[in-house]
């Protein structure tokens, strides 16, 4: 259904729930943003650059690139997964104020990527 927000007096972004003062401090956070995201995609698009160059060298070639990125992807997946929660937690422990419940935390991922270490390898 089509709600029409000039009728009650809304703007987009009262309905969306963001103001001014949520985009405060933005360009310190994307200072760390940009190179984490380049360096994130960098190591996603290496593989799909060397696809084609794979594919022309033949079909055993190009399964063989495949197979090893599964491989590649299904081990970093669990760790991505781990460091990112991580980072999460340990984020807000240090917005609470809570150094002890951080420095808990990076034990607990440390220990919970071990385990995975154990597992996958």
């Amino acid at each position: 259904t089509h709600i029409n927000r000039e009728k009650f007096g809304l703007s987009t972004w009262s309905i969306i729930g963001i103001g001014a003062h949520g985009l405060e401090g933005w360009w310190s956070y994307m200072e760390v943003a940009w190179p984490a995201f380049l360096q994130s995609s960098s190591e996603m698009w290496f593989w799909e650059v060397i696809s084609p160059p794979a594919g022309l060298k033949g079909t055993n070639e190009l399964a063989a690139q495949v197979a090893l990125v599964s491989c590649v992807y299904g081990t970093f997946i669990p760790y991505s997964a781990l460091a990112n929660a991580g980072a999460t937690l340990v984020g807000n422990s240090i917005g609470e104020g809570s150094a002890t419940k951080a420095s808990n935390i990076v034990v607990l991922i440390l220990t919970m990527s071990g385990c995975v270490s154990v597992c996958v390898m």
